[in-house]
């Protein structure tokens, strides 16, 4: 008798878990579901640089001298065509004596060929030792007498006075590694170079604002304007050179500082989801969305950028029903049961 009633316990439990296992199967697969949020967005980026003159330039000669003076002091400003320093005039006098000397000849010689008495070799012969002579003057003179090729001002007096300029490499990084007398920056404007992404390329012309901020003066905004795009991308970094102009008329900003540079494009309307509900499968990117027959569908998107744990994507509307929790168990096609989160 016992074992009678366990038999029957037996077969109506099976009964009953093939029931629950049937109803199971037959009931739809339950997922939250969300709308995306279409918000006013100004999309940007901060990247970092450092403060650069807008020119720089170490003066000095192209032949050696003595250093008789220097006119400027560390610091001020001069105007383009300015005196700046001199040298010593001993190879300049020579070559003007010379000059002179030849020029007398030549008018000489000029004369006599207009009255036939020499040939037209022998003037060509004293005309051109006085073309060479003068050409030599006027570099001798032009190289002792050094002036400022822009407006600047003076950073730094490489030699002192009395001592013989030579040709030595200059080895301070981020300066001009040329030789000189005096080193000269034209600080107004400035600029700086920032290393974009390439993913930003394509976005370059599209920049509506830059500006630059400093630690040193919180709450300050310095503003910049885009020069040259460098069109080579580092294969290690995958970045390329930006150049951009600082505006900093007030000279609160100063070259060598670290600065950061914020791009930022017009403002426009962008559709957001939350970023998990993206699935990213290589290059192909899509969300599950719910038709209004509660059938389940892998929708193909663009997910354009990242902001705050939101994804901004196209390919969806705003009455779309993408899914934010469930989609684990989706397939393309079934049936579900859908709520809102």
């Amino acid at each position: 008798m016992g074992t009678l009633l366990i038999m029957i316990f037996s077969i109506v439990a099976c009964k009953q878990t093939k029931t629950e296992n049937a109803n199971s199967a037959d009931s739809p697969t339950r997922v939250s579901v969300i709308h995306p949020e279409k918000r006013d967005h100004q999309q940007s980026w901060q990247l970092a640089g450092t403060l650069r003159p807008w020119k720089e330039a170490n003066l000095g000669t192209s032949i050696p001298g003595k250093v008789e003076q220097i006119y400027p002091e560390v610091g001020q400003w001069v105007e383009k065509g300015t005196l700046v320093a001199k040298l010593s005039a001993e190879p300049a006098i020579m070559a003007k004596v010379e000059y002179e000397t030849l020029k007398t000849d030549f008018e000489r010689v000029q004369r006599l060929l207009e009255k036939g008495s020499i040939t037209r070799q022998e003037f060509d012969h004293v005309q051109g030792q006085y073309k060479a002579a003068k050409a030599k003057y006027d570099l001798m003179e032009k190289n002792t007498m050094i002036r400022a090729p822009f407006p600047g001002k003076i950073m730094e007096i490489l030699i002192n006075e009395g001592e013989t300029y030579f040709f030595h490499p200059v080895l301070t990084p981020g300066i001009s590694h040329a030789p000189g007398i005096v080193r000269m920056m034209q600080i107004r404007p400035l600029k700086t170079v920032v290393n974009i992404p390439e993913n930003i390329i394509p976005k370059i012309d599209q920049i509506h604002e830059i500006t630059i901020t400093s630690d040193l003066y919180p709450g300050k905004q310095f503003p910049g304007k885009l020069l040259k795009l460098t069109p080579l991308v580092s294969e290690n970094t995958r970045t390329a050179p930006l150049e951009i102009q600082v505006d900093a008329g007030d000279e609160t900003l100063i070259p060598g500082m670290f600065v950061k540079v914020t791009l930022r494009l017009r403002s426009k309307d962008y559709f957001f989801v939350p970023r998990h509900t993206v699935v990213n499968v290589g290059q192909n990117p899509f969300v599950w969305t719910i038709s209004n027959d509660n059938i389940a569908h892998k929708t193909s998107i663009r997910q354009l950028f990242i902001h705050d744990g939101y994804a901004a994507i196209e390919g969806v509307h705003e009455n779309t029903s993408i899914v934010a929790a469930g989609g684990e168990q989706l397939k393309e096609g079934i049936s579900v049961e859908t709520k809102a989160k």
